[in-house]
């Protein structure tokens, strides 16, 4: 089930649209890892910057996750009778 589309338009005209000039939906950043845990609360605690995450972070939790799930899908497999 498709839910939704990415969609690309130049950010001058974004901006235009918006009346919002000089927005940006997001901002992708190699940092030196040894340095992250310095420049996350940093850039966390900025104003205009509506959320901070790093790849790590979200690697560890989507693995976490997927973890779960399969647990998940072991207990209800082995919890169903098949007929």
């Amino acid at each position: 089930m498709l839910l939704g589309a990415p969609a690309f338009m130049q950010l001058d005209a974004l901006n235009r649209v918006l009346h919002e000039p000089n927005r940006l939906s997001a901002a992708y950043l190699s940092i030196d890892s040894l340095k992250s845990r310095m420049i996350y609360p940093t850039l966390k605690d900025m104003p205009a910057v509506a959320g901070v995450s790093l790849k790590n972070d979200a690697r560890v939790a989507l693995q976490s996750q997927a973890r779960a799930n399969f647990a998940m899908t072991m207990l209800y497999t082995k919890e169903i009778p098949c007929s």
